[in-house]
């Protein structure tokens, strides 16, 4: 049977019917992943001065002000690092919950059963690839991107926006310099898929996830900011429930609150697998013939 190219309302129908279908494998995995995941980001910021910087930033932003660049620079040093590590850790978590997606989204279209232990079984195996393609390709999209940023915003710092006309220009500019970045990152937006459903290497995923983005990046990248801001605003609403929590009791309750946001973190972080699962699968059909039993 032919898979064929389908409309976005009817893709995302798709998705969360496979969702439905497959939670009960996919849900316990992701809060398994992302517990040590989030345990690890508060060790992060466990660093000397981490949590010290946010405070100041919140509560007493004019000492901030103040400061010359170079006692700016050593005030937000634990803090950009404790960001780093954490961004890191969170981003190793997601691919192995993503590769861990497309493997039961896959048996999922094929109709074949596939339980919690095959699934891990797969993603362990084809995980080292996906992390490494998806890690350097996040590093390298990031990187143009704030290379770019950080030439438009000196000019932009130094001159200003005085007037219309000149806020214009500099919108225009800011997108023209960061468009590399925002171009690699979309179109490397494929390569876990690739990399755990194809078997491709590192660089093969890579390659072939900047192929089935070809013709279709517009699409894509207007995707990717659909999911993105769902996603967001999905986690927002979780933050809404746990930041009460953990205030109560002058914050003795934060283990709480970091359990209660990782339960409601799966769900999202598994829906947001398998919709880009499902938009892996549609851009291929655009691509090829494509039989189910190829998959």
């Amino acid at each position: 049977m032919r898979i064929l190219p389908r409309p976005l309302g009817v893709l995302l129908s798709d998705a969360m019917g496979s969702l439905g279908r497959t939670w009960k494998v996919l849900v316990p995995i992701a809060i398994a992943v992302l517990i040590p995941a989030s345990l690890a980001t508060l060790a992060a910021f466990s660093i000397p001065g981490a949590f010290e910087f946010v405070e100041d930033v919140l509560e007493n932003p004019e000492a901030l002000a103040n400061l010359s660049a170079e006692e700016f620079s050593e005030r937000s040093r634990p803090f950009v690092v404790a960001g780093g590590l954490s961004t890191l850790v969170q981003a190793l978590a997601m691919i192995f919950v993503f590769v861990c997606c497309h493997r039961v989204t896959i048996a999922d279209v094929k109709k074949e059963p596939v339980d919690r232990r095959e699934t891990l079984r797969h993603a362990l195996s084809s995980y080292p690839s996906a992390a490494l393609a998806g890690i350097l390709g996040l590093a390298a999209a990031a990187g143009l991107f704030f290379l770019g940023f950080s030439f438009w915003s000196v000019p932009a710092m130094v001159a200003g926006v005085p007037n219309t006309g000149s806020a214009m220009v500099a919108l225009v500019l800011l997108f023209a310099l960061t468009a590399p970045g925002l171009w690699l990152g979309t179109s490397l937006s494929m390569v876990t898929s690739t990399s755990s459903v194809e078997r491709n290497g590192v660089f093969g995923a890579m390659k072939r996830s900047s192929a089935l983005v070809k013709g279709r990046w517009w699409a894509t990248f207007g995707f990717l900011l659909m999911v993105a801001f769902l996603g967001s605003i999905s986690l927002w609403m979780v933050q809404l429930v746990a930041i009460p929590v953990t205030a109560v009791g002058g914050g003795g309750n934060a283990p709480l609150a970091l359990l209660l946001g990782v339960v409601f973190q799966g769900p999202i972080i598994s829906a947001m697998g398998v919709t880009f699962t499902a938009w892996y699968i549609d851009l291929r059909s655009r691509k090829e013939p494509l039989l189910i039993d190829q998959l």
